[in-house]
């Protein structure tokens, strides 16, 4: 006869499936700043002053010696540079990456070697070299003088690499020391785009960290400004996380299901279904929890480590449920 033993609590469970097969959404970096994270840094490099034409033409005529059409052939083909960040874009960042570095080596002027070098910075995240993706990062601000106007972008970039790198700490204080260094060019039109990201940035390192207050406080201050849906959807997301570690989770599941039903990046998404699922688990409403475990497997990507364990916790819930697979 089997021995007749007392059911573990769902809170037991869950702690005994972690112990045996870890909190894989810790695993990555991308499970703190999302899958599209980058994309805000290309969009914000994409947004740098442009000193490609201006510059190398204001260096030309302070040459006043030389053959122009040698001079010429030295400035940067920055339509070439944009067919290259098409294509690591499709799908190809190695093929990029070698692109840039030839690009790079032509180059003579230095603040177009640092664009450059940035980019190269975007191939090695696809990649997944996040060390070299800070190493590119580190070079490009070494190329500028603290009055460029590029500068700020440089920085952003590499705060957002040692972030990619599992350096939260490190992370969270240079976008802190960029925010406060910065604060009157961050404030004007043209670059508070650049400062939305940032604190987002930091938000998310912060979180990360274990810190829940903080967060708050900035989302909070964020959200009486004019940001945009995406950016809305997802500070409810990470207003949900800060939550979550205050043992709200009540509230945190309100936050998160307000968030998905915003433009919220489909990433996000998923860890939002996992996450509610998570709550509704701990109030042994299985059926529910299991639903939402189903969805955020759906919505991941495919051979992601978010799938795997999103798709072990399906698997899990059956058997606490009692249901036949």
């Amino acid at each position: 006869m089997a021995q007749n033993k007392k059911p573990l609590t769902p809170a037991q469970i869950k702690k005994a499936f972690y112990k045996q097969h870890g909190k894989a959404l810790n695993a990555a970096i991308s499970k703190v700043f999302g899958k599209d994270s980058m994309k805000l840094a290309t969009q914000t490099l994409a947004n740098a002053p442009k000193l490609d034409t201006s510059k190398s033409r204001a260096d030309l005529s302070a040459m006043g010696k030389g053959d122009p059409t040698e001079a010429r052939n030295r400035m940067t083909d920055w339509n070439r540079v944009r067919e290259v960040q098409t294509l690591r874009e499709s799908g190809h960042p190695a093929e990029a990456l070698a692109e840039f570095k030839a690009l790079r080596e032509s180059a003579t002027d230095a603040a177009d070697r640092s664009s450059i070098l940035l980019h190269e910075a975007l191939s090695y995240y696809d990649l997944g070299h996040f060390d070299k993706e800070v190493e590119a990062a580190s070079e490009a601000v070494s190329l500028l003088p603290e009055e460029s106007p590029t500068r700020p972008y440089a920085e952003f970039s590499l705060a957002c690499a040692h972030g990619h790198e599992g350096k939260f700490d490190l992370a969270a204080q240079e976008l802190k020391a960029f925010l406060k260094r910065h604060v009157d060019l961050l404030s004007d039109n043209e670059h508070i785009q650049l400062r939305h990201d940032a604190q987002i940035r930091l938000i998310a390192s912060l979180l990360a960290l274990g810190h829940a207050i903080e967060p708050l406080s900035i989302a909070n201050a964020l959200k009486t400004e004019a940001i945009s849906p995406k950016e809305r959807a997802e500070l409810l997301y990470r207003e949900a996380e800060a939550h979550g570690l205050l043992g709200r989770h009540d509230h945190a599941l309100e936050l998160y299901q307000e968030a998905i039903t915003g433009p919220l990046e489909r990433s996000l998404v998923a860890r939002a279904h996992f996450h509610i699922g998570e709550v509704l688990y701990d109030r042994s409403e299985f059926s529910r929890a299991l639903d939402e475990f189903k969805i955020a497997e759906t919505l991941a990507d495919p051979g992601s480590s978010d799938k795997d364990h999103f798709a072990g916790w399906v698997k899990h819930t059956l058997r606490a449920a009692g249901v036949s697979e």
